[in-house]
């Protein structure tokens, strides 16, 4: 993850009341990476910290909805579903309480090196926006 080109979390940690430990595991992002297969969308993030690993699936069927868990680590599910976008993938997701709401992630693939992450999180009427910055460093074969 790009940390200097990507905006804080810390309004989106704050907008869903975050746990202190679980907005401590956003800091440790490192990477995300995504797939598309099958007319499913795979999305994984990866953090320094293991076990606050996020996989997520979203079907890019008109109205098909996937169940996955809570980004902030809650009980409960978040319900979503995804459609493609040309070269770019749209994922809309909505769960319940407590501190119920939705979002939507724009994933934006800039080349195979670079992937920029546009979301919007809104709970009761408020809303955040920020973006996200991935970026690999390329990979030198060997002589």
């Amino acid at each position: 993850k790009d940390r200097t080109a990507s905006d804080p979390m810390d309004a989106a940690c704050d907008l869903v009341r975050m746990h202190y430990l679980v907005r401590q595991g956003v800091r440790l992002v490192k990477g995300m990476a995504f797939q598309v297969t099958h007319g499913q969308f795979y999305l994984q993030v990866f953090s320094e910290v293991p076990v606050l690993k996020i996989r997520e699936r979203y079907p890019l069927v008109p109205g098909e909805v996937a169940q996955n868990r809570r980004r902030d680590m809650r009980l409960g599910g978040v319900r979503g579903s995804g459609r493609a976008c040309g070269t770019h993938y749209e994922i809309h997701y909505e769960w319940g309480a407590p501190y119920g709401g939705s979002g939507t992630d724009l994933v934006v693939p800039i080349g195979p090196l670079e992937l920029h992450l546009y979301s919007v999180v809104t709970v009761a009427d408020r809303k955040v926006l920020f973006r996200q910055i991935f970026r690999r460093r390329p990979t030198t074969g060997a002589p």
